[in-house]
């Protein structure tokens, strides 16, 4: 018996998935829970393993196209079993007949005169012609209305006034370049709607402070001196992401949604790190961080950002964030304002860290310094509550010691 293929519903939010590749051709066998095909979502690629044994006899869904969930996309059959006539395909319609385009009206013809051959003209004819600059040769291609063909004066006159009424030749335009359209699906297409979704529902609002980076900056050395023994090269992002867990867990108010009527205070911290992929953006969450060491964390970011390039990364990996992270410093960006990602009500923009002159105990003094721009959903937080936040993760990052303790 057939067995039809469907897409199959690989996470919460998904209403939709595309065909990123097929890994079986038309006609190969199958095994219930082989690797069948790769589909994007709107998070992240998934392996989807074949729902039964056979062949794999017809991929009605090809590789790019993007159908709703439970569309079928491919039949399965037993070995000599055919496929069931539903599937067959269609025929292709028939391009229809194009109409012959009228012919163009048969311009008249100028006469045709032998090598030699002397131009019947009027005297007057003549000398028209030479104050209007027509050459001898021109001449001989002005119509004659006169007895026998000669040219007229009039004829002459005319044959000058219509040269006069036509268009100069334009010379062709150089061809224009052509637009590139990029088609918008999978995460791009998800991504573009939860922003558009975050700006319309949630009235967002953002405020910035300064970091002075010396005292995490040493930190990161000497536990990169330490690399081999920890086993992970901790990067700026790991310590970040460290603090803001600990932040967050004594700021219940910033890790919330907005639900209805009411504010929802999640019991579980579990931060987004926003990655840039060739699938585009994602964002892979590390579940409950506020538990974890600082080591572990910068192994599970790392972990995940390798999936995210790779495009592997599982739906779970993406789902669950309470609380986002999106550092642009590795760019060179100063200092940005990030979105919202719904349902979520706050997320962390990081810039690059950078010396500046800042006054020290009165004095100027070079520091490696990074901004941080808290934006905020305002149904859920106000503007003292996300000072609040944003000053403790400064202040653990310029005193790191103290999340550590």
């Amino acid at each position: 018996m057939a067995t039809e293929v469907v897409m199959p519903k690989l996470g919460l939010t998904m209403e939709e998935g595309s065909i990123n590749k097929w890994l079986k051709n038309e006609g190969d066998p199958v095994q219930e829970g082989e690797p069948l095909m790769e589909v994007m979502t709107d998070k992240a690629a998934v392996e989807v393993e074949s729902p039964a044994s056979g062949v794999l006899r017809k991929i009605i869904v090809p590789e790019g196209e993007t159908v709703p969930l439970a569309t079928v996309i491919a039949v399965i059959t037993g070995p000599d079993e055919p496929l069931p006539a539903k599937y067959a395909q269609a025929p292709a319609k028939e391009a229809e007949p194009q109409a012959a385009a009228p012919a163009a009206a048969a311009e008249p013809k100028a006469p045709v005169r032998r090598s030699g051959e002397r131009i019947k003209a009027s005297p007057a004819a003549k000398r028209v012609a030479r104050e209007q600059g027509l050459s001898e040769e021109e001449l001989g291609q002005v119509p004659g209305t006169g007895p026998g063909g000669r040219i007229t004066e009039k004829d002459v006159l005319d044959y000058v006034a219509a040269k006069a009424a036509k268009p100069a030749e334009v010379p062709a335009a150089a061809p224009a370049a052509e637009d590139v359209v990029v088609p918008v699906k999978g995460i791009r297409k998800v991504m573009a709607e939860r922003m558009v979704e975050s700006v319309k529902t949630a009235p967002q609002f953002s405020i910035a402070m300064e970091v002075d980076m010396t005292e995490a900056a040493a930190l990161r050395t000497r536990l990169v001196a330490d690399e081999e023994l920890l086993g992970v090269r901790i990067s700026y992002t790991d310590i970040l992401a460290f603090m803001v867990g600990r932040a967050l867990e004594e700021h219940p108010q910033v890790n919330a949604r907005w639900e209805g009527d009411q504010i929802r205070q999640l019991g579980e911290i579990n931060v987004g790190i926003a990655v840039g992929a060739d699938i585009g953006l994602v964002v892979p969450v590390v579940k409950a961080i506020n538990r974890k060491r600082l080591v572990d964390v910068a192994k599970e970011i790392k972990e995940l950002s390798k999936k995210a390039q790779a495009g592997k990364l599982s739906p779970d990996d993406l789902q669950g964030g309470t609380f986002t992270i999106s550092n642009l410093g590795m760019f060179g960006v100063d200092r940005f304002t990030a979105i919202i990602n719904p349902p979520e009500s706050a997320i962390l923009a990081v810039g690059r860290i950078k010396e500046q002159p800042m006054v020290v105990n009165g004095e100027i003094v070079i520091r490696p310094t990074m901004w941080i721009t808290l934006t905020g959903d305002h149904r859920v937080l106000d503007g003292v509550q996300a000072a609040k936040f944003l000053a403790r993760v400064k202040e653990l990052l310029e005193n790191p010691l103290l999340a550590l303790a």
